[in-house]
């Protein structure tokens, strides 16, 4: 009977210890860092813990970031903006016409007068009036009668897979024509 009432008191000795060790250790905890005479609320964190979630919270930073510049970036220009055209010539060209005189424009059809084609004119603002204004500035310049509109001159899209079916969204921009020169 005594070795069981020594065991009982060896084991609440220990308890009793251990539960002070306990409020030791979080008043020590606790009061730690305490800059204006208040003790910090946060009980300080195990330095692999702090080490951990200081990683984590900088690959965050990192992305809030990259989130951040991709939406400015969304925001700015695609770079379409006041696009100047391209031209290609495929062999001779005539003395430019002024800016007031007539050219001709084909958008559905061709002339019913034989021509020769000058050139190729392509425009890639998502504007079409600057296109055209553009398109006609250099059709004048090497001397064209008219020009026949081909198309658009680009696209660009996104396509999203979803299970076995892929969705695709495309748009097209800008304006592509051939300068003519009648005979």
């Amino acid at each position: 009977m005594e070795d069981r009432e020594a065991a009982v008191e060896e084991r609440q000795r220990l308890h009793d210890m251990d539960r002070d060790n306990r409020k030791r250790r979080l008043t020590r905890r606790y009061t730690r860092g305490a800059t204006t005479g208040f003790a910090s609320v946060r009980p300080r964190l195990n330095s692999s813990v702090s080490r951990m979630r200081s990683k984590y919270m900088k690959d965050i930073e990192r992305l809030l970031a990259v989130v951040l510049v991709m939406n400015l970036v969304g925001c700015a220009s695609t770079g379409f903006l006041m696009a100047k055209p391209e031209i290609t010539v495929y062999g001779q060209t005539f003395p430019p016409k002024s800016a007031t005189e007539q050219i001709d424009v084909f958008n559905t059809g061709r002339p019913n007068k034989e021509y020769i084609e000058l050139a190729q004119i392509k425009c890639g603002d998502t504007d079409d009036s600057w296109n055209m204004a553009q398109i006609m500035m250099k059709a004048r310049e090497i001397g064209a009668d008219a020009i026949i509109v081909t198309g658009k001159s680009g696209s660009y899209g996104v396509g999203i897979p979803v299970g076995n079916v892929a969705y695709a969204v495309s748009e097209s921009y800008g304006i592509s024509a051939v300068a003519i020169k009648y005979k």
